[in-house]
């Protein structure tokens, strides 16, 4: 009986330990999540309640006493920014060889010291010192003050939580997801040093004012090694109950597994409005993310229906996987969620949706947009049918037709189920999908929307001849079955971005001008086509004609969204680049990046990665080097799609390199350039490779 108790109380105090750890606000909710003993639960209370008496202001003497104006080390404190349960945290400042510089200043309590923090607080110390990671809040400074209290110094980072961040700017689910990228990176490289983390959350993830993220507080995390006996029951319970895995609940030792977890509830949270064990009673399945965020507070109910229709299906699915409550059936990594989440973003198939060939094929047209608009076309029906007169029923029955014959295509060309392979079939098979068009199809307007649809399958595989002449066949039968304006324009543009990635730009130029001058393409459309031509006449070294097209093409900017103006002014700057005028490029990435501020776009997303990458190579053409930039760079790259994004982030790192003499790290940047393009890259890519490694001439 005696035995009993002493156990309940060595239980209860080991607990009490953890739960200091949090804010006593939280610590609650913390015990009642526990489901422990009823008796331990009360003696739990009890040494809370004596804590409480003393858990103000601590005693003078202390470290957390009105210490502003204190020096610590080489630090003079002044306000305090935080508190924990453990902890006090100030904004310091030093001043060195007439230099200044601030941080925040973490400061053990004299609470904290009493009940064993000091162990834990060096571990902190220990572990920040070997990470060094863009994304993380790695060690500054630490030490021990006079009286004997351990501190830390940490980069102050002016942020706010990254849910309240994403909150507060009606963010989509696209940046919320490019932010995720940057905590999983920051996560990964973490566990490749063989460290977790443990306490995944909103309040542990800072997003600065520029968008950038910091993981914070290492406090209870743990080093990886190949047994872990001195993991206290303490350093256990140290933990968020609403972001923790289940396994934490049951004393489990520490695992990787556990900070997949963290990271699938707060991606949760992001994308749900609220954490995923919120309301939810102990083994009840989790509320789908996009049935959640229809049910949450705040948002507008047309911004609350947009995120759900974005979360449906893919999003879901990688959730629940993350989150899913046996370990070996979560992702084996962050890196491996954070693939998942980058196929999203790309329209790509994800790894926890399965691999069906519908699946696939919807993701196909998703990525691809010319094809489905090219079948979608095909499928408009023409009016109501109750005031249609026979011709536009016959219209109609043959835009069907055409739809049909185009998915029926589509759909026998989808390869059988490795996840890993490509979606469509060989060239082979498509040359043979061809001929059987030519045979089976006589209608022409049919025919070339078939043909169309196969010369684009096949420049995507790489067959550039053989798609040019199924669109030179499709141009010729869309005029003469009078096809809808924008059918023709689609297969005229299409023969443009094969001329110009194969050199041939004033060819390009003319079939850019061709598919311009077909109806009355929208806004979106017409830019394309305009700043695909300036691209091509750049690669002519046409500079006048350049001007003509770039003065066009910002007529059309007039309105624009802020998306598709920066994905324009993008490609104005590379315009610039082929041209050599590195000073010209640079205004129109700046103009870029202002546009892609004004959308809420995040540091890691696509378009501010690209808007980086084409800064580099401006700079490098200005004769100027950036390390820092490149260093951020190399650690966004991942995020960008394998293809053309990652090659001109290669080139940008490589251009770099060599400004700096550094031959072997320009090597290394552009190996994975040339291993991207086994036959070669296109033009305008090949024709900056060629300026990189030229010797630098100041313009």
């Amino acid at each position: 009986m005696i035995e009993d108790e002493l156990a309940r109380w060595r239980a209860a105090d080991a607990i009490f330990d953890g739960l200091l750890d949090l804010p006593a606000p939280e610590r609650e909710a913390a015990l009642a999540a526990m489901a422990l003993e009823p008796a331990v639960v009360a003696h739990v209370r009890r040494l809370l309640q004596a804590h409480g008496r003393d858990d103000g202001p601590l005693d003078p003497a202390g470290p957390d006493a009105r210490l502003e104006g204190r020096r610590i080390g080489r630090w003079v404190l002044e306000d305090e920014i935080g508190r924990g349960g453990m902890s006090v945290v100030y904004r310091a400042r030093t001043d060195e060889g007439g230099e200044t510089r601030v941080a925040a200043i973490k400061l053990l309590t004299i609470g904290a010291l009493v009940a064993g923090g000091a162990d834990r607080f060096r571990r902190e110390q220990a572990i920040l010192a070997r990470l060094q990671h863009p994304h993380i809040a790695s060690l500054v400074d630490c030490g021990v003050a006079e009286d004997g209290t351990p501190w830390l110094a940490m980069p102050l980072v002016e942020g706010e939580p990254i849910d309240a961040w994403c909150d507060s700017r009606g963010l989509g689910a696209a940046a919320r997801v490019g932010l995720m990228l940057d905590v999983c990176d920051a996560v990964a490289y973490a566990h490749r040093n063989l460290v977790i983390h443990r306490d995944i959350k909103p309040s542990n993830v800072l997003v600065d004012r520029e968008g950038y993220v910091r993981l914070l507080d290492f406090g209870i995390g743990g080093l990886l090694e190949r047994r872990q006996a001195g993991m206290t029951l303490t350093r256990m319970l140290a933990w968020t109950p609403q972001y923790a895995a289940p396994e934490q609940f049951q004393l489990a030792p520490a695992s990787t597994a556990m900070d997949v977890y963290g990271l699938g509830a707060l991606l949760y949270r992001l994308l749900a409005g609220r954490p995923p064990r919120e309301g939810r009673p102990d083994g009840e399945p989790l509320v789908l993310p996009s049935r959640a965020c229809r049910e949450a507070d705040g948002a507008a109910p047309a911004q609350r229906e947009a995120m759900a229709r974005a979360l449906r299906g893919d999003l879901d699915a990688i959730v629940l996987k993350a989150l899913a409550d046996d370990p070996d059936d979560r992702y084996r990594s962050p890196d491996a969620l954070a693939r998942d989440l980058k196929a999203w973003l790309h329209d790509r198939p994800v790894r926890a949706r399965g691999a069906g060939n519908l699946y696939r094929l919807q993701c196909f047209l998703r990525r691809n947009r010319a094809v489905a608009l090219v079948t979608a076309a095909l499928a408009l029906v023409l009016g109501s049918m109750l005031g249609a007169t026979l011709w536009q029923a016959a219209q109609a029955e043959r835009a069907a037709q055409r739809s049909a014959a185009a998915r029926d295509l589509l759909a026998s060309l989808v390869v059988p189920e490795d996840p890993g392979a490509a979606a469509l079939a060989s060239r082979d098979a498509l040359a043979v999908a061809a001929d059987r068009v030519r045979a089976e199809h006589a209608e022409p307007g049919q025919r070339a929307a078939l043909l169309h649809l196969l010369g684009e399958l096949q420049w995507r595989s790489g067959d550039a001849a053989g798609a040019r002449a199924q669109l030179l066949e499709a141009q010729a039968l869309g005029r003469e079955a009078r096809l809808p304006a924008d059918d023709r324009r689609a297969s005229l543009a299409l023969l443009g971005r094969i001329e110009l990635e194969a050199g041939r730009g004033r060819e390009a130029a003319e079939w850019l001008s061709r598919a311009q001058a077909e109806g009355r393409p929208a806004q979106a459309e017409a830019l394309g086509l305009v700043t695909q031509r300036c691209v091509a006449l750049s690669l002519q070294g046409d500079a006048a004609a350049t001007d003509d097209c770039i003065a066009e093409a910002r007529r059309w900017l007039q309105g624009a969204p802020d998306p598709l103006a920066g994905d324009t002014l993008r490609a104005l700057s590379m315009a610039e680049l082929l041209l050599g005028r590195p000073r010209d490029a640079l205004g129109h990435v700046d103009a870029a990046e202002a546009r892609a501020r004004a959308a809420g776009e995040a540091p890691g997303s696509r378009a501010r990665t690209l808007a980086d990458a084409l800064r580099l190579l401006a700079r490098a053409g200005l004769g100027e080097s950036d390390a820092v930039a490149a260093t951020a760079l190399s650690h966004r790259l991942p995020a960008l799609a394998a293809g053309e994004d990652q090659a001109l982030a290669w080139l940008a790192l490589a251009a770099q390199a060599g400004l700096r003499g550094d031959a072997a790290a320009q090597a290394a940047a552009l190996a994975p350039f040339d291993a991207g393009f086994p036959d070669g890259p296109p033009a305008p890519l090949a024709r900056l490779r060629e300026r990189v490694l030229a010797p630098h001439t100041p313009p």
